[in-house]
Parts: structure tokens; sequence; C-alpha cells
């Protein structure tokens, strides 16, 4: 029973880690877009 719920929980952790990883980045990414499209607009 404990190798059989292992794999579900190394699964959820990996996608916990890839969500976060992708949140950061679209973060990231959002803020140097703006970080330089302010100064065009102004």
């Amino acid at each position: 029973m404990e190798q059989d719920s292992l794999p579900g929980q190394q699964t959820r952790k990996i996608d916990g880690l890839i969500i976060c990883g992708f949140e950061f980045f679209y973060a990231l990414k959002t803020e140097v877009f703006y970080r330089y499209l302010t100064p065009l607009s102004y």
C-alpha cells in the first residue's frame, strides 16, 4: 500500500514545482515586459 501511494505523492510534488516555476516565470516575464514598455509609452 505504501508503494502504491508513493508515486502519486511524487507526481503531485512535481506538478506543484512545475506550477510554481511557471507562475514565477510568467510574473518575471510580465514585470520585464511592463518595465520596458512603460518608458516607451511616456
